[in-house]
């Protein structure tokens, strides 16, 4: 909206709505509620919603998480269904610099304005690049570098599948991506093998033979 507020609406069996109820679908638009369910979520600049979990960025670069957290997609402790702000890197305070956020099925990545990615939520399937798969990621965890070295840079998009995986536009126009690649999605066949024998990609690597500059 205009003045910054969200309004929601569909199926909410988690309160992913936002609008204090859970298991009650929406027909009709409804606004998100603020933080403890008080108040309106305002100053919101960008939204995106996977398939049981919310998320908003603020004005102010900060990010907020509302709906399941079965695999702490939350980015946070919380109860399933509360809203509230996604703690910071290592657990501790609040996640700031947040230019874009982008809901999957059950995790979340984040870009951030210095050009670095970090994510958090369900790692089965190597969806947070950061080489611990299948041990989810309890608050925003950066991804490795190429090679599982170092760390991903000069990030100016991404963008998170329905699914399992992440991808990565760099300023050089090269793509990266990590996570499920049973059907290559990373735009080959085999990567490292993750639950009942599937393929995926535990860390960043660039996609052949796409280079979108």
């Amino acid at each position: 909206m205009n003045d910054g507020t969200m309004y929601s609406w569909g199926w909410n069996p988690h309160g992913e709505l936002g609008d204090g109820t859970i298991n009650m679908n929406a027909l009709v638009p409804q606004q998100v509620r603020g933080d403890g369910g008080t108040g309106l979520l305002a100053n919101i600049a960008q939204v995106d919603a996977g398939e049981y979990v919310s998320s908003a960025c603020g004005e102010d670069g900060s990010v907020w998480t509302w709906g399941g957290n079965y695999a702490s997609q939350l980015g946070r402790a919380g109860s399933v269904s509360s809203l509230g702000r996604v703690v910071g890197v290592g657990g501790t305070g609040t996640l700031p610099n947040v230019v874009h956020v982008d809901a999957a099925y059950d995790h979340i990545a984040a870009l951030l304005g210095d050009g670095s990615v970090v994510s958090w939520g369900e790692n089965l399937w190597g969806a947070i690049g950061d080489g611990n798969a299948p041990s989810d990621a309890t608050s925003p965890t950066a991804p490795t570098g190429p090679g599982g070295t170092g760390s991903l840079t000069n990030v100016i998009a991404i963008t998170t599948t329905d699914y399992y995986s992440t991808f990565a536009l760099l300023g050089d126009g090269s793509v990266f991506g990590w996570g499920w690649n049973n059907n290559g999605e990373m735009g080959y066949i085999g990567g490292d093998t993750c639950n009942t024998n599937r393929n995926c990609q535990f860390t960043p690597i660039q996609i052949p033979s796409l280079d979108l500059f």
